[in-house]
C-alpha cells in the first residue's frame, strides 16, 4: 500500500463518481451489478462516457489480450500527462446515458464494490473512488480504496459500501492518478467492476 501523498491535483479518471442529477431513477433486486463485465456484455449498465479538465491526457479502450481471472477483454486506462500548468486533471466517467434526463440506479443496499485491476509494468500509483452528490451539491456517501500501488499481475480489490446513500446513481466508478506519483504516465487494466448486494 502506498502511504505517500497523493499530488495537490490529481489526474481522476471517474468510471464512476456517483452523481445525483434531476431525474428518474430505476429500483433494482440483483446480487451483482455491473458497472463493467466485456465490451458489448448486456450487463454493462454505464455506457456513456463524459471528460472532464486536460481531455487529451487519458483514454480508454477494449484490450483483448490482458485477459482478468474472469475472463473476456478488459478495460485498458492509459494516462499520458500533458505538464499543463492549467490542467493538473483529467476526468473520464463511464455513465449512465450521455443524456441526462435518463434512468439513473437505486442501489441502496449494495455492500462492497469489487473489481480486477493490474498495471502494465506494476508500480502504477492509483486511486479507485466512489460517491454520491446531491442536486444542491451536498454530499451524501463517499469511500476510496486510498493510494493503491499496482502490481504488473491481476488483483482483486473491494471498497466498503455500508451506510452510504446510493439511491440516484449516475456514474458508478472512479479511478484517479496523478502526474507527481505517475510522471512517465501510466496503463493499467480494469475488469469486473461490480457492485454486490
Amino acid at each position: 500500500m502506498y502511504n505517500g501523498a497523493v499530488g495537490k491535483v490529481s489526474i481522476v479518471v471517474f468510471f464512476g463518481l456517483l452523481f445525483l442529477l434531476a431525474s428518474h431513477h430505476v429500483s433494482l433486486a440483483m446480487d451483482d451489478f455491473y458497472v463493467f463485465k466485456n465490451y458489448g456484455s448486456v450487463t454493462n449498465h454505464f455506457l456513456g462516457i463524459n471528460k472532464l479538465g486536460d481531455h487529451d491526457s487519458i483514454y480508454t479502450r477494449e484490450d483483448l489480450n490482458n485477459v482478468s481471472p474472469a475472463g473476456g477483454s478488459s478495460l485498458e486506462v492509459v494516462y499520458n500527462p500533458r505538464g499543463y500548468e492549467t490542467h493538473y486533471a483529467s476526468t473520464i466517467s463511464l455513465i449512465v446515458s450521455d443524456d441526462e434526463s435518463k434512468d439513473m440506479y437505486d442501489l441502496n443496499g449494495a455492500k462492497r464494490l469489487f473489481f480486477y485491476a493490474r498495471g502494465k509494468n506494476g508500480g502504477e500509483i492509483v486511486e479507485f473512488d466512489i460517491g454520491s452528490i446531491s442536486i444542491d451539491s451536498a454530499q451524501l456517501g463517499t469511500a476510496s480504496s486510498g493510494p493503491i500501488v499496482l502490481d504488473n499481475a491481476w488483483q482483486e480489490y473491494s471498497i466498503d459500501l455500508e451506510g452510504l446513500n446510493l439511491s440516484r446513481t449516475k456514474v458508478g466508478f472512479s479511478i484517479s492518478l496523478n502526474r507527481y506519483d505517475n510522471s512517465d504516465g501510466a496503463v493499467l487494466y480494469l475488469d469486473e467492476i461490480r457492485y454486490e448486494f
